[in-house]
Order: structure tokens, then sequence, then C-alpha cells
């Protein structure tokens, strides 16, 4: 950074006014998904100048959204799926019909993982035994 930026920068701190930076991109991607390298790389270099960065990237949302999904478990997954409109949905199964009942279907699906779930948070310790629920006795 040259002498006169440095000075420049320096007078700003001191009269309160930040600089702020904001990025803004366009999703790129690969072969294999999406590629936030160059998002990274202008992240890196504002870094050095600004006070406040804001990102505005399609990419780091998406990514964002699929990692709150992940994190979110089979419920997460369950409230994605039956949240998609019927052609979006139909995108999913490459353009093949699906029935008219389908979001009841993939709730059925995820029905047990749900159950198991709610179990754990619950903390019961119910497990299923050879031909009834067996609860564990405390000793």
């Amino acid at each position: 950074m040259g002498s006169r930026k440095k000075a420049r920068l320096a007078q700003r701190r001191i009269a309160g006014m930040p600089l702020k930076i904001a990025i803004v991109t366009d999703p790129a991607s690969t072969g294999s998904g999406v590629d936030l390298t160059r998002d990274v790389e202008l992240v890196k270099a504002s870094v050095l100048y600004a006070d406040e960065i804001e990102l505005v990237s399609l990419g780091a949302v998406m990514l964002a959204g699929i990692i709150q999904v992940a994190d979110g478990g089979h419920a997460a997954v369950l409230s994605l799926l039956t949240s998609l409109d019927d052609e979006t949905a139909r995108m999913l199964t490459q353009g093949s019909a699906l029935p008219d009942n389908w979001r009841e279907l993939v709730a059925m699906m995820f029905a047990p993982q749900l159950e198991r779930y709610r179990r754990r948070a619950r903390g019961d310790a119910c497990r299923r035994g050879p031909s009834r629920l067996v609860r564990p006795v405390d000793p």
C-alpha cells in the first residue's frame, strides 16, 4: 500500500469514517459443485483495507443453506422437501411423475427417524426388543 493511501486511510479512521466495502459476486460452479475460491480471495484482499466488509454472494448463501439443513438432521430435510412446490420437486426426480400425495409419502418415510430423534430429545431410553417395546430397568 502506498504512503498516500496509508495516510488517507489513517485520516478516515481518525475522523471516524470507517471504510466499508461490499463484495458482490455471482455463483461460480465447476463440474464438482459451487466454487467459492474467488469470493474468498476478494474477502482476503478487502480485509487489508476495509473496516467493514459485506459479502453478497449467492454461492455463499446456497452453501450456508445446505449447511443449515444438514445440521438440522432429518427434520430439516423433511421440512425442506415438503416446502417445495410440485414443479421443483419434479425437477429433483428428473422429470418423473409424482403422486398427488407425495408430501405425505415423504413424511411417512421420515417418520421412524423423526420418532427416534424425539425419543432421544426427551431422554426416553426405549429400545425395541424381539417382539415388544422394552424399557431398561434402573438398578
